[in-house]
């Protein structure tokens, strides 16, 4: 029975207080001292034999006694406690000189205990295998007894050390018999302990009765150390270095030649043995062995192995536990044996040249490997036995290198992996032959499970995982596979009969190398799939299937449920690869698809996603099935079925399809060409003779999808086209035909050049087919000709009784867009270029019909050149006129620079009529940005004009209304200047609140204050408004004006878009403006609305300048020949640009100058008729009942009884001082030129 490790620890304990205990006996122990003499040495049996009656202790004070002179066996029989002992710190040598000696026989006829203390045995030698350096006997009726050795040393002994030989048949006491204490054991030759019992039974109480243990010895260069017969031995914390072993010997350092007896290493090492012999280190049948914190380093034995254990099995059992074999021999070999291996390390491993597995040569055994680590291993062959069955529970297996069959080979057994993490492996071995791990089930149905299995990185010449036998049970679950590279599949089963089981697996980043094995998991024959909760991803197979590949399959039942399959890759089918099926019609497998994502997997040929030629694949339960941007090289994005989709495809109305893409044909599914179509509607032609009959036949798949054949897969496919007479009285009629044959090229066969020769009649054209990509066959209708007489203008003639038409030929230089070549004389059979000649189409001219004819300046238009050049000659004569009068009044108050702009303004548009008819991209540019600029001005001027009338004008209609709404009475204390100052500050915004008071010459009711200053600060917003504005125009008239020319520069607009035929039959410069052109037309348009608005609120009004009635009349001549005419006249004359450009020139002059003319007539009126300081010539007054103080009509104040001229001049004229301080925006403040608000402007008029 195998003693645990506690009770082990016990027993230790134990012997230690034995030992106190006998030290302390010695106050009733008698003491001798023994000297090196022949006396004292042959009489030593004879002292032993006289003094047992007390404890005995025998010094031995010299450093060396002579056993040689001893020739007879030294007996000792002990019957108490009798010591050798040497106080000296030196061991006392027992120098037996290699003389042949007895040695000594220790017999045991009673309790007591014989204790061999600092003793150095030597130089033993015997010719006798019978004779031992030491022999002790022992028999059951001695109740205890106790063997001790302790800080001996044995060296240089070449005869067998040690016997121990017990009869008894039951356990008769708990401590060792036996006890190696701190010994060492050097250089010795033969057996350091063999054990035997008489009673030769080897059952479980007598192989235990006798105990031996070894605490903390050392072993050096010694052989055959221990040959065991029913005994139980423990050797704890002990070494064995250089360890070997003689030709007959079965082990180097343990033989146990009987069945039960228990053995325990703990806590020891093994190091630096080569056993020449073909001997293991240890050999145990039927036993019961712990090896416990044991190392073995550098150990190697030509036998190819460690241990040799048989048939620990049931109750005896072999555990290996928290060890470490580095640099070994295989570790086992046996037959029908329980092992556990736990919480140890095999590592550093060369045997590439052995045939024997790393770790065990075993058969029928089962191995429970358990918290254990394989690494640093190069082998010639698997890591373990195959025959063997194995449970792999937390194991780390990495860096392990083969060239065999497999890392991990195992046949005929079930073998379970829980928790095991695999790292770097290779298998150099056979291409297609060489795995990481091949399971063979045989006959018999056997299992393999991985459970939370991590592998990755790792390569291999065959398939990683491969699979075979007659049935078995294939279960992944929890478990990672990734970057694994074989040349073969990752997974490949071909097992007759096989249920595969995945279940939450991530397969990622493996690769397939062998072009000739489809998929990175290749299943085979009878399949049971079952797929749940799975990833797989960027997995590559240089054949088909990236992922999956079903090959040959005579039955299948196929499930996969929340899986996803990624940015896989393969020739056809980038996730999922159908062979043809073997399946018999009668048979109806299962097939289900529940909530599986395809997303971006890719085929270098056919079948993104998947590739089915199977047809049960039809029968396939679909729910919740998402195929999403997935690539096919040639066809099918995402599903690719070669033929007959009835039977072998997914039914597609129940998957999603999400940017697929087949770079050939066929973005989410297609199949391979199934049909040809005719592309001509028309299937019935009258020609002439000779004429081109363009025919064009398109290929498409099963779905009706035209295959545009990028790389030209179909090119095998072959089109030709013959001919029959339908006259039955001709059936040898002549004709030729030519071009009548093509290939497809990109989906298409083009027979474009396809012309008929032949006498006028009617023909069939039959459509004849050469496949050599596939078998199918395809057919099409006929086509009717019917050949008709030549034109007038073709050359006909007869050849060989067939009728000719040609179209004549011209010069080369001919050009064909703009002209046609056209026989000189009639009647004529020749046809060369002397005789035919090149007519030109309307808008052309010259020999070969190359010259454009360009619409020239004509006189209407040189009349209006000269108008607008008057017209702009008189602008700037009226511009001198208002500078020379500019400090007159009239000018002043209404705003000389408004004057100036409006002018220049008026002067551009006019400029751009000088460029309206476009010679090139330049003066359409010139007639663009002249003409919008000036507009702008113009309009910026007017809206500012009305923008100021309108704040500071008074409406006599609504005047009395709006305000006596707000005022009830009036007193003097309601006007006066402190009241009226302080209401001013109270109604200023918070950011002026620093500004002085100032007095205002515009004396107004205080209650409207607020109305006054929105207006004004109307006035302020619209001037930055402009400003912005006009920037704003500059930069984007800028920029279209550079792309545009960029274009025009680099000929990125072709030529024949750059002129346009006018109705006139000739060609204009067709500018690439003008849809900006009626672009700004439309907005100006929009921007004309609030004029409109404003001039019908001013209509009204007093106190506003009269030049403002002018104004109201022009804006209704803007509106209807300006802006609104340009955008009209641009659709209207679209086929007739050069009428467009003159009418719109007159409407400009018409437009502007009475625009011009309006806003100039009462400024340059009130100056000729010298009332230029006149204020009644250019400002409408108010009527006579209006109250100046109160700024309201009928007011009922005594102060409009006051009411004079000069009074009423007065108020008029700081009204317009008003006016002018309103509508500046820079003022000199304190001698500084300063941009100031419009409320400053009311502040700074006058000081306090």
């Amino acid at each position: 029975m195998l003693i645990s490790s506690n009770f082990d620890y016990i027993m230790l304990i134990h012997n230690y207080i034995l030992i106190l205990l006998y030290l302390i006996s010695y106050s009733q122990t008698k003491e001798i001292k023994i000297y090196n003499s022949y006396n004292d040495l042959i009489n030593l049996e004879n002292v032993i034999q006289e003094n047992q009656n007390e404890n005995l202790i025998l010094y031995f004070p010299d450093k060396e006694y002579d056993f040689s002179l001893i020739y007879t066996t030294l007996n000792f029989r002990i019957s108490s406690n009798v010591t050798f002992y040497n106080e000296k710190i030196g061991k006392t040598i027992f120098n037996f000189k290699n003389k042949n000696s007895k040695g000594i026989q220790i017999d045991f006829r009673n309790n007591g205990i014989l204790k061999f203390v600092n003793i150095k045995f030597k130089n033993f030698v015997s010719n006798s295998d019978d004779h031992y350096l030491i022999k002790s006997y022992y028999n059951e009726i001695n109740i205890n007894y106790h063997l001790v050795f302790e800080r001996c040393l044995f060296e240089d002994i070449s005869s067998n050390l040690y016997l121990s030989v017990s009869r008894c048949s039951k356990v008769t006491q708990i401590e060792p018999h036996t006890l190696f204490i701190n010994c060492s054991f050097i250089n010795n030759i033969y057996k350091i302990m063999h054990t035997y019992n008489e009673i030769g039974d080897s059952s479980e109480e007598t192989s235990l009765c006798n105990k031996i243990n070894f605490l903390n010895c050392h072993f050096i260069n010694s052989n055959n150390l221990f040959t065991l017969n029913n005994i139980d031995i423990n050797i704890i914390n002990s070494s064995f270095e250089n360890i070997s072993t003689s030709s007959m010997d079965i082990a180097s350092i343990i033989e146990s030649k009987t069945k039960n007896n228990n053995i325990v290493i703990k806590d020891s090492i093994i190091k630096n043995s080569n056993i020449d012999n073909s001997v293991p280190f240890m050999h145990f049948i039927e036993n019961t062995i712990l090896l416990q914190n044991v190392t073995f380093s550098k150990c190697h034995s030509n036998s190819g192995y460690l241990i040799n254990v048989d048939k620990s099995i049931d109750k005896n059992k072999f555990i290996i536990d928290n060890s470490i074999f580095d640099d070994v021999s295989s570790v086992f070999r046996g037959y029908y044996n329980y092992i556990e291996f736990k919480n140890s390390i095999l590592k550093n491993i060369n045997s590439q040249k052995s045939s024997i597995p790393p770790h065990n040569d075993c058969k029928h055994t089962s191995f429970n490997i358990t918290n254990s680590t394989f690494q640093n291993i190069r082998t010639g062959t698997s890591i373990i036995g195959s025959e063997a069955k194995y449970t792999f529970n937390n194991v780390n297996i990495s860096d392990i290198s083969t060239n065999g069959k497999a890392v991990l080979y195992l046949i005929y057994n079930s073998n379970y992996f829980n928790h095991v993490t695999i790292r770097n492996v290779y298998n150099k071995g056979d291409i297609g032959d060489a795995s990481f791990l091949y399971f063979d089930s045989g006959e018999e149905n056997q299992k393999l499970f991985l459970n939370n299995v991590s592998i990755d990185n790792g390569k291999t010449n065959g398939s990683f995982l491969s699979i075979k036998g007659n049935t078995n049970v294939i279960n992944i679950e929890n478990s990672n596979i990734n970057n694994i590279i074989s040349y073969g599949p990752i997974i490949k089963n071909f097992s007759k009969k096989s249920k595969i089981i995945f279940q939450n697996v991530n397969f990622n980043k493996n690769e397939n190398l062998d072009k000739n094995q489809c998929g990175t998991i290749q299943l085979e024959n009878s399949i049971d799939l079952s797929i749940s909760n799975s990833v797989f991803t960027n997995n590559t197979s240089k054949n088909n299937g990236g992922v999956i590949c079903f090959k040959d399959m005579n039955d299948l039942n196929l499930s996969i449920k929340s899986s996803q399959y990624i940015s896989n890759t393969a020739f056809n089918g980038g996730a999922m690869y159908f062979s043809i099926n073997l399946i018999g019609d009668n048979f109806q497998p299962f097939i289900n698809f529940t909530d599986v994502i395809f997303k971006s997997n890719n085929a270098n040929d056919f079948g993104g996603a998947l590739y089915s030629n199977n047809d049960k694949l039809y029968l396939a339960e679909i729910s919740n099935v998402v195929f999403e941007r997935n690539i096919a090289r040639r066809a099918g994005g995402a599903i690719y079925v070669p033929n007959n989709i009835k039977k072998k495809s997914l039914d597609i109305s129940k998957c999603e399809f999400i940017n697929n893409k087949g770079e050939t044909y066929g973005n989410d599914y297609t199949t391979e060409v199934s049909h040809i179509k005719l592309n001509n509607k028309n299937i019935n032609y009258n020609v002439k003779s000779g004429d081109y009959i363009p025919l064009k036949f398109s290929l498409y798949d099963e779905y009706d999808e035209f295959i545009n054949d990028k790389f030209n897969i179909y090119s095998g496919i072959l089109l030709s086209i013959s001919i029959k007479d339908n006259r039955n009285d001709n059936n040898n009629s002549k004709y030729e035909i030519h071009g009548n044959t093509c290939s497809f090229y990109k989906g298409n066969c083009d027979l474009s050049q396809l012309r008929l020769f032949a006498n006028p009649t009617n023909y069939t054209l039959n459509i004849n087919f050469e496949n050599h990509y596939n078998k199918i066959k395809f057919e099409l209708n006929s086509i009717n000709v019917t050949i008709n007489t030549c034109n007038t203008n073709q050359i006909n003639y007869i050849k060989n009784n067939i009728l000719y038409c040609e179209n004549p030929i011209c010069n080369e230089k001919c050009n064909l867009n703009s002209g046609e070549c056209f026989p000189k004389y009639n009647n004529t059979e020749k046809n060369t270029i002397e005789t035919n000649e090149c007519r030109c189409f309307d808008g052309y001219k010259g020999t070969f019909c190359s010259e454009r004819i360009v619409i020239e300046s004509v006189g209407f238009e040189e009349i209006l050149f000269y108008i607008n050049g008057i017209i702009i000659v008189l602008i700037i004569l009226n511009i001198i006129f208002i500078y020379i009068n500019r400090n007159k009044r009239v000018i002043k108050e209404t705003g000389f620079y408004k004057h100036i702009i409006y002018s220049v303004g008026t002067i551009l548009i006019f400029l751009s009529s000088f460029f309206g008819v476009y010679k090139n991209y330049f003066f359409c540019a010139l007639n663009f940005i002249l003409y919008h600029y000036g507009l702008f001005l113009i309009y910026s001027v007017i809206i500012i004009i009305y923008q100021l009338n309108i704040a500071l004008g008074i409406d006599p209609i609504n005047n009395n209304i709006k305000y006596s709404q707000n005022r009830t009475s009036f007193s003097e204390n309601d006007v006066s200047e402190d009241n009226y100052i302080k209401n001013i500050n109270n109604n200023i915004s918070t950011e002026n609140h620093n500004i002085s008071e100032r007095k205002l010459h515009l004396t107004i009711n205080t209650n409207n204050i607020n109305y006054l200053f929105k207006n004004i600060m109307a006035i302020k917003s619209l001037y930055s408004l402009i400003l912005s504005c006009y920037v704003v125009l500059i930069i984007i008239l800028v920029i279209i004006i550079t792309v545009k020319g960029f274009e025009e520069n680099n000929n990125e607009i072709d030529e024949n878009e750059r002129y346009i035929k006018d109705i006139s039959k000739k060609y204009i410069y067709n500018c690439s403006l003008t849809h900006y052109n009626t672009g700004l037309s439309m907005i100006e348009i929009l921007f004309l609305i609030p004029l409109i608005l404003k001039c019908r609120k001013v209509w009204s009004y007093e106190c506003i300048f009269k030049m403002i009635n002018y104004l109201n009349y022009s804006i209704p001549i803007w509106v209807t020949t300006g802006p609104l005419a340009k955008m009209i006249f641009s659709i209207a004359f679209k086929s007739n640009l050069y009428s467009e450009i003159l009418i719109l020139s007159i409407f400009i002059i018409i437009c502007y100058l009475s625009l011009y003319c309006l806003y100039m007539f009462n400024i340059v009126y009130t100056i000729i008729n010298k009332q230029s300081n006149n204020t009644k010539f250019f400002f409408k007054y108010p009527s006579i009942n209006f109250c100046f103080e109160h700024r309201i009509y009928n007011c009922n104040c005594n102060k409009s009884n006051n009411v004079t001229i000069d009074n009423i001049e007065n108020q008029i004229d700081n009204y317009l001082l008003d006016f002018n301080y309103c509508s500046k925006i820079i003022q000199m403040i304190n001698n500084k030129k300063k941009n100031v608000s419009n409320i400053e402007n009311i502040s700074h008029k006058n000081p306090k």
